[in-house]
């Protein structure tokens, strides 16, 4: 290939990435101003606790599920499947506002919220791992967590703001045009086919059950700090305000980490992965102690950091693992990766609803850091 060809596949490539990397960032400022808020919208709406519960262990079953036929359709192309994200996320959004008014349908609406995650999560990881050049992956990896944190600092703040001193209906006007302005950025992505096998070869392979049960662990995390954790504050020690300043300090964390990360973690992503990932689950088992809404704040910015130690190289290996394989094999590497992510997300709903209780999913969320011991 001629240096002009190849700088103009790179320019389209770079093109490609930046854009999808705003649409990223607009769409999760919009789902930052409220997601963290959802279970207590649910609350309020007069949802018990275990209906909420029971919504988002259907929400992420169907995730997994749905991962599995994705695959079928990459035949549209990949900008155009993108397209469909805001519209159905704004369909999402109205339908949730609804359910004041039609209480029945709150278990379908978790098996669709599931389905449009999935047509979005699979595509857009495909593309990132084959997209992602394996000498620059660890700094991919970090714009792809770096910029959308940035955008979404003060969201749950502003969010818990608009809830408080107005509603969450003018929060879903807000998200919803935010969420309408997303399309813009996918307008100028290339609708290319993502060429890609599908049989499941991977799931019988050794070499990659040490990602699996990282997958696993990473799916523990998200489902403990994003959604049981501020709902725990929520029902024991904080309001509206406090939970918007939560997810505030997860998010500060989360910009300050990656950015270290990507300077000091050049090699020995392995020791990282390893020694952080066992820190920041003997650390969150403090979580059970907490009395104050300030130690709230400390302590899940301390976790935040030494997460983002480990979530970030183990990102990168598992991009890195699929460049150093023929690009048709991303597509069923990333769908086991959602899927594993999302049966380990639902696990932990399914674990409060049999115990009814907070500190014992804690304590399972801690313990499951040992399986990086594999990796």
């Amino acid at each position: 290939m001629q240096i002009s060809e190849w700088l103009i596949n790179f320019n389209a490539f770079k093109k490609n990435t930046d854009e999808l990397v705003w649409h990223n960032t607009l769409e999760s400022f919009a789902l930052s101003l409220i997601s963290v808020f959802i279970p207590i919208f649910l609350l309020e709406i007069n949802f018990s606790l275990n209906q909420v519960f029971l919504y988002y262990f259907i929400y992420f079953i169907s995730f997994a599920f749905f991962s599995f036929f994705v695959h079928k359709f990459l035949i549209i192309g990949f900008q155009k499947l993108l397209l469909f994200r805001p519209i159905s996320l704004i369909i999402f959004f109205s339908w949730l506002f609804s359910l004041n008014f039609f209480p029945g349908t709150l278990n379908f609406l978790a098996l669709y919220g599931g389905l449009v995650s999935a047509f979005y999560w699979v595509v857009f990881h495909c593309f990132y791992s084959v997209k992602t050049d394996d000498g620059n992956s660890i700094n991919r990896v970090r714009d792809l967590f770096f910029i959308p944190k940035v955008a979404t600092l003060f969201s749950p703040i502003i969010g818990a703001v608009v809830i408080s001193h107005f509603s969450f209906s003018v929060l879903f006007i807000i998200v919803s045009i935010i969420l309408f302005l997303s399309l813009f950025p996918i307008k100028g992505i290339k609708n290319f086919e993502l060429d890609m096998d599908f049989d499941l070869k991977y799931l019988y392979s050794k070499t990659f059950l040490k990602f699996f049960f990282g997958f696993a662990v990473e799916g523990a995390y998200y489902a403990v700090i994003f959604i049981l954790f501020p709902l725990f504050v929520y029902l024991n020690i904080g309001k509206m305000l406090d939970i918007g300043f939560l997810s505030f300090f997860v998010s500060f964390a989360g910009i300050i980490s990656p950015i270290l990360v990507s300077k000091i973690c050049k090699a020995n992503t392995s020791v990282f992965i390893k020694i952080f990932s066992i820190l920041e689950g003997l650390l969150f088992l403090f979580v059970l102690f907490i009395d104050s809404i300030v130690s709230v704040f400390l302590i899940s910015f301390v976790i935040s950091i030494f997460a983002n130690f480990w979530l970030v190289p183990f990102a990168s290996r598992f991009y890195s693992q699929i460049k150093q394989r023929d690009a048709k094999d991303a597509l069923e590497l990333v769908t086991l990766r959602e899927i594993i992510l999302n049966v380990s997300r639902a696990a932990f709903f399914g674990l409060i609803l049999l115990f009814g209780d907070f500190g014992i999913v804690f304590i399972i969320n801690s313990l499951s850091r040992l399986l990086f011991l594999f990796f």
